[in-house]
């Protein structure tokens, strides 16, 4: 039999050995495939690969390095953003970030955390885009159970201040917006902070636009949780209203 020279997966050939062709060299062949595998080509290959070719995909062009909370998990970098999630919005009640899933770390490692929606809707009108957390690794979401101190600025000009007990936070009103329309999609940039010298306090402020610009805003926030720190993190709709399958929710977070 022919016994291909072959160093990289990429070289072998599919069409050999001929159907025809002897046994006499086919521990050459096999030998060759091995080292092909295992030598050449996934030579630091020394355990189970569990990534599935989804994520594996992910990596497909990328020729920098890689950031992950795996990387940092112990020494974050300062200053720069690391992306630890990106999320399609599906048609769900609502979109969790938790400590431990899909890459996502929310401890004294990192200082601020930034969400960025992008083409976001609901599946019903009348409903307010909110956000929650959670100091019980999601199990349980819950914002201001003491009080909830926001701001809200439009246009440049305060339009609302609220010192209230409620369970979340109020992102943006979109009791106007059409639904099931990329004109009416929300986006917006949600960036919190976490400091290490305040164990129970989430500040945060949310620049959002919706409606085609028909509204836009800032709002400033403070979450008092109790006594611990939170660590998970959930969007979701006022009332029973879910979310339209449509765009992204990406999370980032920094050592500053």
């Amino acid at each position: 039999m022919t016994v291909e020279a072959a160093t990289y997966i990429s070289d072998l050939n599919t069409s050999l050995p001929a159907s025809g062709d002897g046994l006499n060299e086919a521990d050459d062949q096999f030998r060759m495939i091995k080292t092909v595998l295992k030598t050449n080509t996934f030579p630091n290959i020394t355990g189970a690969v569990t990534s599935s070719h989804t994520e594996l995909n992910m990596l497909d062009g990328l020729t920098g390095t890689v950031l992950t909370t795996t990387n940092y998990a112990t020494s974050p970098p300062s200053g720069g953003w690391v992306l630890m999630n990106s999320t399609p919005v599906t048609a769900v009640a609502a979109i969790d970030f938790k400590t431990g899933t899909g890459g996502v770390t929310i401890s004294n490692d990192y200082d601020e955390y930034l969400f960025v929606l992008d083409q976001v809707w609901n599946a019903t009108a009348g409903s307010d885009l909110r956000m929650e957390f959670s100091t019980d690794g999601g199990s349980t979401f819950a914002a201001g159970t003491a009080t909830t101190q926001i701001l809200s600025i439009a246009g440049g000009i305060q339009a609302d201040t609220q010192a209230v007990s409620q369970t979340y936070v109020p992102l943006c009103s979109t009791t106007t917006r059409n639904p099931s329309s990329v004109v009416a999609a929300t986006n917006a940039v949600v960036r919190i902070s976490r400091p290490v010298g305040s164990t129970d306090k989430v500040f945060g402020v949310v620049d959002y636009v919706f409606n085609a610009g028909d509204e836009a805003g800032t709002n400033y926030f403070v979450a008092d949780n109790g006594t611990s720190r939170f660590d998970a993190v959930r969007f979701n709709w006022s009332g029973v209203d879910t979310f339209a399958a449509n765009g992204t929710i990406k999370m980032f977070a920094r050592k500053v």
